[in-house]
């Protein structure tokens, strides 16, 4: 059977399995090796950490390890396309594998490279070098956090203009003492992703006017200062996703500040909050006034607020008013919805899914007396592909296991094709349950069936003769 398998077909398979998958493809025969080492060698990890606790014997160590794979068959450097390169610092004085660093200039393919940890001056050197051999490489990423000492390009290890000429892309995720390092190099133009970490005095953090091109940015554990942000981003006028950390302090109470400035920023398509709540009625406040000021003249396609517990009853009101100020401003544009911890009734629901006529996922908290009303209010909606409802209720496993099939029994053409269900608020103690909707044609009966996977499992024949049609 696998003798008449394409072998593009067998690419796409193999591309999809883990490691210790593909190490066994690799010994079926000649033929299977041959195809399956373009998947296994396709992202090649250097100095990789492993997990405290587990030995592994010399014959496995052989096994896995790569550069002993490319001597005994030098084509199989061609089929890398991605690496990723540990530092040193993160051993801890154990032996590093230095021949990583001096392969790199045998893999003429590598389109990205990823570097973990703070790079010493000898393997920054030895990178740089590398570097210049790679006509390919496109995309850089750098992930290096530590409070002491600096951690981008050193001022004897900095790289020259010619350096890194090729890429076009760079990733960086750095502590905010650091970004004048990158943000005066050469490279600052070509930053397009950026993540920042403690941020406690806007007023001390360069300002981002010269990463002309930074799309992506993302503000980890930032002091939650509206004003402060708002001034903080509205300088990056390319911004096309943000993402922020909103953790006020104990006994702290957040105020929206009508004086926040508008960034003015129109290119915003994406925008992720994550709340760490203190249960406290103004927080709800503060996130409209950020949100207002963010993407007042920008049509979100996607907006998450996420947070570790449910909205207690108290700040329904303040929802209820949070949610149509988004409906009002984003609802045409909006394909992606998450508001987990908002307790969603039957008129906010049916309000999200009439007014978002895009909208293809949806996140979204439910309440008690949500199964009287959630499949009819579902079954309105023609767009939407992926409902996720969150709650601890003990009607909601059965009720979302039997919901694809009562929305598919109330609507003609439903374009709903999977429920997912998460029990319990707290993050790490989550317990997920997923059904999904798929198609097959039944020769008996000579029409499309519906079978419906998941815990409860079960076979619901379709009315239509064809899938619903993909917007």
């Amino acid at each position: 059977m696998l003798d008449l398998t394409p072998d593009e077909v067998l690419v796409f398979i193999f591309n999809l399995l883990d490691n210790e998958s593909l190490l066994n493809a690799c010994l079926v025969n000649h033929a299977m090796n041959g195809i399956a080492s373009r998947s296994l060698y396709r992202t090649l990890i250097v100095n990789k950490i492993e997990k405290r606790g587990r030995t592994r014997t010399r014959g496995k160590r052989l096994r896995r390890d790569p550069f002993i794979a490319f001597q005994r068959l030098p084509g199989l450097r061609a089929a890398v396309r991605n690496v990723i390169l540990y530092s040193s610092i993160l051993y801890a004085g154990d032996e590093v594998n230095i021949k990583g660093y001096t392969e790199l200039v045998k893999l003429k393919n590598v389109r990205k490279i990823s570097i973990c940890g703070q790079l010493s001056e000898a393997e920054m050197n030895i990178f740089f070098t590398a570097a210049r051999e790679l006509p390919l490489l496109k995309n850089m990423v750098y992930t290096a956090m530590t409070f002491q000492g600096n951690i981008g390009f050193t001022t004897t290890a900095a790289p020259t203009p010619r350096d890194l000429n090729q890429v076009h892309r760079f990733d960086l995720h750095i502590f905010w003492s650091t970004l004048p390092e990158w943000a005066t190099n050469h490279i600052a133009g070509r930053i397009r992703s950026l993540k920042i970490e403690q941020i406690w005095d806007y007023e001390k953090v360069m300002s981002l006017e010269t990463l002309s091109n930074l799309e992506d940015i993302a503000l980890l554990m930032p002091h939650p200062d509206p004003v402060a942000i708002c001034a903080y981003l509205g300088v990056a006028r390319n911004l096309t996703r943000i993402t922020i950390d909103v953790r006020w302090k104990k006994h702290e109470t957040p105020t929206a500040d009508p004086n926040a400035p508008d960034t003015g920023l129109t290119t915003l398509e994406s925008l992720k909050l994550n709340l760490y709540s203190q249960q406290h009625e103004s927080e709800i406040m503060a996130l409209h006034g950020l949100i207002r000021s963010l993407a007042s003249h920008s049509r979100l396609r996607k907006l998450a607020i996420l947070s570790p517990g449910p909205c207690p009853p108290c700040m329904k009101k303040k929802c209820d008013r949070l949610v149509s100020h988004i409906l009002s401003c984003h609802a045409p544009t909006l394909h992606k919805l998450q508001l987990p911890f908002f307790n969603a009734t039957k008129a906010m629901l049916s309000q999200i899914l009439y007014r978002c006529t895009v909208l293809k996922g949806l996140w979204i908290g439910v309440i008690s007396e949500a199964n009287l009303f959630l499949p009819l209010v579902v079954a309105s909606s023609g767009t939407l592909e992926t409902l996720r409802l969150f709650g601890c209720e003990k009607w909601l496993y059965s009720s979302a296991g039997s919901l694809l099939s009562q929305v598919h029994s109330k609507a003609l053409i439903s374009s709903l094709s999977c429920v997912k269900l998460c029990c319990g608020r707290d993050r790490g103690k989550v317990r997920k349950f997923v059904w999904k909707t798929l198609w097959n044609y039944d020769p008996m009966l000579k029409c499309p069936v519906r079978y419906l996977h998941g815990p409860l499992f079960g076979q619901v024949i379709a009315r239509n003769k064809s899938p619903p049609p993909k917007r």
